[in-house]
């Protein structure tokens, strides 16, 4: 790890000095251009493309480093948070597994950050290979052009760093678009259902049809639908053939089916699964799409999947040449949308580099292809409702131009032990300080009647991304969903995502004694926090100030334990305390005392604070609050109020929470309105 000497003040020190100071490795020729962002310092490292495949550019060290943050990937697909205080313990990277990035926290607490970036014909790479080592992946090209390989970030704050360097990599890329930048999918703000989990790979057209049938039965009709793997026209080999339907399960095609959801069930949004390169082998050499594409092949077994099953272990991977993909994903959708298909969920997204990993194929250019070609016709053909999946590599998110909702970690498996459970909940919120920069970020489906059901709910709530299960349909806990689910099936989500708080970021929770907490910055001060115990065998306790929920610390805040159905009040010293039994979770809002009232949204539902828009002053004693919902209105105040009218209308004003609060009932699901007057303080 190196020397412990403190970090010298950098606002003072040139950039070739300021970046040896936090890193050494890297070679004194190379330019790093200095920037300055949001009240952290950054600096771009622009690298010519080289002409030979792989380029070492040295081994790093951290002069002042205490602890490490490590975004490793395992088996190629996922972002695993990884925690370190020794960087020679780590064993050597499997291909197609380089590290997302790196952050060290130094002796003096700030943080450095260190970024690979990526571009058409090259990226940046970090990678264990006797050590820590930094280098450059480049296709087999002449020009002699330079692009950013790196961004190095330094700054106190590590979640606020990692936003800040993104921010500055967008200004100097032009491969992707921040999350606020673009558009979330539509569908998402309804109730899903996946088949996966639910039937497997065995799903067919007649137990979908029969799902909705038992949903509507029991009082919850899911809005959207993802199809999973199961429903293709596929090949012994892993291959697609065409793109037809597997006919002994559809045996009508998708058409019917999709017919009958929307006649029947009002279904809006109906999608399907697949791979990015058509299934896990890609395409079947020998099958119809072989004569219509044209096809590269890469041979051998790959050693990262020793294990894995079968899909996995495959001889050869076939995939359509860069030059065809274009028109096979515009031709696959066009064929999915007059069959009545407005959504897709495209899996192993980042294994592209291994069906690519052939020395004469560009292997950059091949997944800038990929990505412009998948994401245009979503946009053109199903209205972008696109979900990534299988794709955290950072390099897809550095082509994420209009895609805008991404898996967030490795699936909900629930039959795995509890231990899982609680590395998925982990994975999630540490990733998501990253991720939530370029997308939505989804934290998968789960089931309502599993053993931790209460506290996946919970995650998906503070994540601010979609909530959809994976239920059998006559197994589904309703009452639930009746904490989750407006009317049938709308979902109230937070405009931003649950991110973890800048002092936990460097420690693994499940190590800790203290809870995880994570925190929803939903907006004008009005959010969200959910305690999460990551342990498996013990209580535990934890606590968060008011300066951490809110930019707002000097206001007054309200905060609302949906558990225990109880208001507090607290000011800029206070602490927000929570006690849990092992992996269990609890979430809690936030609102800011406005003329004697904090507004929580709507009432009975764990996610009820996201139906709130936007609070404003607008007399004495008088607040004008927008929502967007429907039910119970619940407010935090001492008295009831003057006046509450919603949408200019008298609004009905029942007492709760023993006097406390009250709400107001708003029965049209939409916008709203609400004005209160409440009487002048004595």
């Amino acid at each position: 790890m190196g020397s412990t000497k403190p970090t010298p003040n950098l606002r003072f020190m040139n950039t070739v000095l300021s970046v040896a100071m936090l890193i050494t490795g890297f070679s004194n020729s190379l330019h790093w251009e200095n920037i300055a962002h949001d009240g952290n310092q950054h600096w771009i490292l622009t690298h010519p493309i080289h002409e030979q495949r792989d380029f070492d550019l040295g081994a790093l060290d951290f002069p002042n480093a205490k602890q490490f943050y490590l975004a490793k990937r395992s088996g190629v697909f996922w972002m695993i948070p990884t925690w370190s205080d020794d960087l020679d313990s780590h064993g050597d990277t499997n291909p197609g597994e380089d590290l997302g990035f790196i952050m060290a926290q130094q002796t003096d607490g700030s943080c450095v950050l260190l970024l690979p970036l990526s571009t058409p014909n090259q990226r940046g790479r970090l990678y264990f290979d006797n050590g820590l080592r930094a280098g450059l992946r480049s296709d087999q090209t002449t020009s002699a052009e330079a692009a950013p390989a790196f961004i190095l970030s330094h700054g106190k704050d590590p979640v606020e760093l990692i936003a800040s360097s993104i921010k500055v990599a967008r200004q100097h890329l032009n491969t992707f678009k921040l999350r606020e930048e673009k558009e979330d999918p539509t569908f998402i703000d309804s109730l899903g259902w996946c088949t996966w989990d639910a039937f497997y790979r065995e799903v067919t057209a007649e137990k979908i049809e029969t799902g909705f049938v038992q949903f509507k039965k029991d009082g919850h009709t899911p809005g959207f639908l993802i199809i999973d793997d199961g429903w293709q026209d596929v090949s012994a080999n892993w291959g697609l053939r065409s793109f037809a339907t597997n006919t002994e399960r559809f045996p009508d095609g998708l058409g019917e089916l999709t017919k009958t959801l929307r006649d029947r069930h009002q279904l809006r949004w109906i999608g399907v699964w697949h791979t990015l390169q058509g299934y896990w082998g890609g395409i079947d050499p020998e099958g119809p799409l072989a004569d219509r594409y044209q096809l590269e092949t890469t041979r051998g077994k790959m050693e990262v999947f020793a294990g894995w099953p079968d899909q996995y272990s495959i001889e050869q991977r076939v995939h359509v040449a860069h030059e065809s993909v274009d028109a096979f994903f515009h031709d696959y959708y066009q064929k999915l949308s007059e069959q009545g298909i407005n959504l897709v969920k495209v899996d192993n997204q980042a294994q592209l580099e291994l069906f690519s990993r052939r020395e004469d194929l560009p292997e950059n250019g091949i997944r800038d292809s990929y990505q412009n070609g998948l994401q245009s016709a979503a946009i053109e053909k199903l209205n972008g409702n696109l979900l990534h999946c299988m794709s955290q590599s950072s390099e897809v998110y550095f082509q994420l131009l209009s895609g805008n909702l991404v898996r967030n970690s490795g699936d909900f498996y629930p039959k795995k032990d509890e231990a899982a459970q609680i590395h998925h909940i982990v994975q999630n919120v540490f990733n998501a300080a990253f991720t939530s920069n370029f997308c939505v970020p989804d934290w998968d489906m789960f089931q309502t009647y599993h053993r931790n059901a209460k506290m996946h709910a919970i995650g998906r709530v503070i994540s601010g991304g979609p909530v959809y299960i994976s239920d059998k349909p006559e197994l589904t806990n309703h009452a639930l969903l009746d904490k989750l689910v407006v009317g049938e099936n709308r979902i109230l989500r937070f405009s931003q995502s649950g991110k973890p708080i800048g002092r936990q970021f460097f420690q693994d929770p499940r190590q800790s004694n203290e809870l995880l907490a994570v925190v929803n910055h939903h907006q004008d001060g009005f959010g969200a926090v959910a305690f999460f115990n990551c342990a498996i065998d013990q209580d535990r306790s934890g606590q968060v100030t008011l300066s951490e929920l809110s930019d707002r610390a000097s206001t007054k805040f309200a905060v609302f334990d949906y558990a225990e159905q109880t208001l507090h009040y607290f000011t800029t010293d206070d602490e927000l305390t929570c006690s849990l039994p092992p992996a269990d979770a609890k979430v809690f809002a936030y609102a800011p005392v406005l003329s004697g009232t904090a507004c929580f949204g709507i009432a009975g539902k764990l996610n009820g604070m996201a139906a709130l828009k936007s609070a404003t002053n607008i007399a004495q004693n008088t607040v004008l609050y927008r929502l967007h919902g429907a039910g119970k209105i619940l407010f935090g105040a001492n008295s009831l109020p003057k006046t509450a009218t919603i949408n200019g209308d008298p609004a009905h004003v029942t007492s709760v929470l023993n006097g406390n609060g009250f709400t107001v009932s708003a029965e049209t699901f939409g916008p709203l309105e609400i004005i209160v007057e409440m009487h002048e303080l004595d």
